[in-house]
């Protein structure tokens, strides 16, 4: 035995791709990465290239970068939900702002810090009677705080 991976072969199908030993000494397990993961590191990196390009023209303007905490929280935001590209900005302290808009309904978060953001919704309901609500909210439970906004900010 050239290494204690020569003997590698692999067993079974689906997203998990298992591997064992024919000698039985060592076991291995790998797992592909799923449809669902290659596309939250897409959404990452799309952000990611937005606050970049922010970031530069924000400093053209005020001399520094955008605030670092803002920034990992919208690129989580979008990395985990499936998002329309919002229209982005920063306030002049760099926090940043996204909105969304869908015909008469608008959606504009601010990522406050890494988990916690404040949002302001315009939206019709039901009976076609416009609403607006102004809250705080985390990143983790966002959209079952405020369900209207799925309908403004999902693709």
């Amino acid at each position: 035995m050239d290494s204690i991976f020569s003997e590698l072969e692999p067993a079974g199908t689906g997203t998990s791709q298992r591997f064992r030993s024919t000698t039985g000494v060592f076991s291995l397990s790998l797992t592909t990465t799923t449809d669902a993961s290659q596309e939250a590191a897409m959404r990452e990196r799309a952000a990611q290239n937005q606050t970049m390009d922010l970031d530069s023209d924000f400093f053209d303007d005020y001399g520094k970068v955008l605030n670092l905490w803002s920034r990992n929280a919208f690129v989580c935001f979008m990395k985990y939900n499936s998002a329309a590209k919002p229209l982005l900005g920063a306030d002049p302290s760099g926090i940043l702002e996204a909105t969304w808009e869908r015909g008469e309904e608008r959606l504009s978060i601010r990522f406050d810090e890494r988990h916690r953001l404040s949002y302001a919704i315009s939206y019709l309901d039901p009976q076609g009677v416009r609403r607006r609500k102004w809250d705080a909210s985390s990143l983790a439970t966002f959209f079952s705080d405020c369900p209207n906004a799925k309908r403004i900010a999902l693709i």
